[in-house]
C-alpha cells in the first residue's frame, strides 16, 4: 500500500486557487483607474479607493500558477497545439514504487519521462506539459488493493511523426521496461483528447477535474516552459496593477485593500 500522507491545514490549502483567480478576473475585467479617479473627483469628500491586493509571483502557490493559465491562456491562439490527456500507469510499474508518496512518485516519472524525451527527440524541443497523479477511487477499482494510480493532464502536441515519439516516450515512462504497452490490455493506456471535456465549461472544467483528489499538490507538475509562459502573462498584468496603484497614489487617493470573495 501506498504510504499515507499526512494532510495539514496549511498544506490542504495549497489546493485552493479561487479566490486569487477572482482577484486577477476583477483587475483584468472590472479595474479601471481612470473611473477610480473620476469617481474621487466627483467626490472631494472621501478620496480613498478600495481594491484587492495583486500577489507576487513569488507567493503564488503551484495550483493558483496552474489556474491561471487554464483560466487565462489555455484556450487562447498560442496554446492551440496544448491538448488534455489522460496516462495510465502499468500494473508492474505500480506495485515496483507503491511504496512511494506522491511526490516521490511523481520525480520518479518526471526523470523517466525526460530521459526518454532526450533519447527519443535528441536536441529537438520537449513538449510543454502538466499533470496530476491521482488514485481511483475505491468503489471503481478492479483490485480493492491497487490503488490504479494514472495521470491526469495536459501536453503540447506537434506534428504526427513527432508526436508518435512523445507518445512512445510518455507509455514507456509509466512501464516496468518489458514494453507493456505493446499489451492489449494496456492499449489505450495514453489517451489525448482534441479539446477539453466539457463544452460548456472548457478548460476550467479539465482544470475542476484534475484537482479534485485530496493529495492533488503533492502530486503536481508543471515543466518549466510552461511555467515561464505562465509568469510572463502575470507579471505583464502584475506590473500593470503596480503601474496603476501608483497612478493613484500620486494624485493623493488613499489605497485601501480588501479580501477576495471565495464562493
Amino acid at each position: 500500500m501506498r504510504k499515507k500522507q499526512k494532510i495539514k491545514k496549511k498544506k490542504q490549502s495549497q489546493r485552493a486557487y479561487k479566490g486569487f483567480i477572482s482577484i486577477v478576473n476583477w483587475y483584468k475585467n472590472k479595474f479601471d483607474v481612470i473611473s477610480h479617479i473620476s469617481n474621487i473627483y466627483g467626490n472631494e469628500g472621501k478620496k480613498e479607493v478600495i481594491v484587492y491586493r495583486l500577489p507576487l509571483w513569488r507567493d503564488i502557490t503551484l495550483v493558483q500558477k496552474l489556474a491561471y493559465f487554464f483560466y487565462f491562456m489555455a484556450e487562447t491562439q498560442p496554446f492551440e497545439n496544448i491538448k488534455p490527456f489522460t496516462l495510465d500507469l502499468s500494473k508492474s510499474f505500480r506495485n515496483r514504487y507503491k511504496k512511494l508518496t506522491y511526490k516521490n512518485l511523481k520525480a520518479v516519472i518526471i526523470k523517466k519521462i525526460y530521459g526518454n524525451l532526450d533519447y527519443i527527440l535528441k536536441s529537438s524541443n520537449k513538449p510543454m506539459m502538466s499533470f496530476i497523479l491521482e488514485n481511483k477511487t475505491k468503489d471503481k477499482r478492479k483490485d480493492i488493493s491497487d490503488k490504479e494510480t494514472h495521470i491526469h493532464g495536459i501536453r503540447e502536441v506537434f506534428d504526427e511523426t513527432t508526436d508518435s515519439k512523445i507518445r512512445l516516450a510518455l507509455k514507456t515512462s509509466v512501464c516496468n521496461g518489458k514494453k507493456e504497452y505493446n499489451e492489449p490490455e494496456y492499449r489505450n493506456m495514453l489517451q489525448t483528447k482534441k479539446k477539453y471535456n466539457d463544452d460548456k465549461y472548457g478548460a476550467k472544467g479539465w482544470l475542476w477535474y484534475l484537482n479534485k483528489g485530496v493529495y492533488c499538490n503533492h502530486g503536481l507538475y508543471i515543466s518549466q516552459p510552461l511555467l515561464e509562459k505562465i509568469r510572463n502573462d502575470y507579471e505583464r498584468l502584475y506590473q500593470e496593477y503596480k503601474e496603476s496603484i501608483q497612478i493613484l497614489k500620486e494624485k493623493g487617493i488613499k489605497i485601501k485593500y480588501k479580501k477576495p470573495e471565495m464562493s
